[in-house]
């Protein structure tokens, strides 16, 4: 993750030995490792490294800082600077940090599936111009609510209050019948930006879905036929 400021850090998932918390001794590139805090520095550590994990031990001094996220770290370290809350790195838009979030938490082939979806999304000259970054975004983040573990940051949610409302409505609840659920983001897109993103995304979606002809049985094809109906 890299966060740019006034001063450029680079942050890493870090693991603590296991007989003595105070001591590092790994760091992790992306991802999470167990028993692990946050490593801020300001340095690139893996830009020469053809590796996931570097040992450290013994290698460097660090500052250790008790704190709930790596803003708070870096505002009890440089309290004159003025952090930003936001999960999106400075040097990246909303369409950059929707491809990092599906790419660390997706499988590999969740994640061809969404790029996929991105891709036909960009291609849909339908979508209003001012509604297709969000929907790029969204196209990359349609699955993380309800096949990952994703949790959407609070300043992602008071950032981008329509991703978030998309997001929402392409979670199927538990106990909702496809075509109902197909319905149910037909209905919002009339009435809200959140569900217009939304049905742009769920349209792209299910293009993708009924293209994989190797993995698309008459049962999803009659799953898929029948929830598109329902958003036509």
């Amino acid at each position: 993750m890299w966060v740019q400021e006034q001063k450029d850090f680079y942050i890493y998932p870090v693991k603590h030995s296991d007989t003595d918390q105070r001591e590092i001794t790994h760091i992790a590139k992306t991802g999470f490792v167990n028993r692990f805090g946050y490593f801020i520095t300001k340095e690139n550590l893996f830009a020469n490294v053809n590796t996931n994990y570097i040992d450290i031990i013994g290698r460097c001094w660090f500052t250790r800082k008790n704190a709930r996220s790596y803003v708070e770290a870096l505002k009890s370290v440089f309290p004159e600077q003025k952090w930003s809350n936001s999960c999106v790195a400075a040097n990246e838009n909303i369409i950059d940090y929707a491809n990092r979030m599906a790419r660390n938490h997706y499988r590999r082939c969740t994640y061809d599936h969404a790029v996929r979806v991105a891709d036909y999304v960009r291609q849909n000259e339908l979508i209003p111009n001012d509604l297709q970054e969000k929907c790029q975004a969204v196209a990359y983040m349609h699955d993380l609510l309800e096949d990952t573990d994703y949790e959407i940051p609070d300043a992602v949610r008071q950032e981008y209050p329509d991703i978030d409302d998309a997001l929402e409505l392409l979670t199927k609840p538990s106990g909702m019948s496809y075509d109902e659920y197909c319905n149910q983001i037909n209905v919002y897109a009339s009435t809200s930006v959140g569900g217009q993103i939304a049905y742009w995304v769920k349209l792209a979606d299910m293009k993708d879905h009924l293209s994989q002809k190797e993995t698309l049985t008459e049962h999803l094809k009659e799953k898929y036929l029948s929830g598109l109906a329902k958003l036509l």
